[in-house]
């Protein structure tokens, strides 16, 4: 009796990042009220988790704080990026062409063929 065993690693599920639009911010007042919104966020956080210790927890908590200001912050002021199509790498007349070009590549072997098989 034989038995067949597979061993798969399950695929971790990737989790989609929301992309905004950021082009938007070359707008000068657009600008400014961003870096306000994003800059009344980040000291609030920073309030209420600031500790004046150098250490490693305070440091991934200032990160943390900063950039849950920016992606909140992302969520209210910005709409979300389209998403643009990838453009297509052969167009139609290119596919015509070469479909032309198969058909009388096979035209010329069958042909050859032919002339083959009288031969012999």
């Amino acid at each position: 009796m034989k038995i067949n065993i597979n061993l798969k690693i399950p695929r971790r599920k990737s989790t989609k990042v929301a992309k905004y639009d950021e082009s938007q911010l070359k707008n000068e007042v657009l600008q400014k009220k961003y870096a306000v919104e994003v800059k009344n966020r980040f000291e609030c956080l920073m309030l209420e988790n600031f500790t004046h210790e150098a250490n490693e927890e305070n440091v991934n908590n200032i990160w943390d704080s900063l950039k849950t200001a920016v992606t909140e912050t992302n969520v209210s002021m910005l709409p979300k990026a389209k998403r643009e199509r990838k453009q297509a790498w052969m167009k139609e007349p290119g596919i015509n062409e070469g479909k032309k070009e198969i058909q009388r590549h096979r035209k010329v072997e069958r042909v050859r063929q032919t002339r083959a098989k009288r031969m012999y």
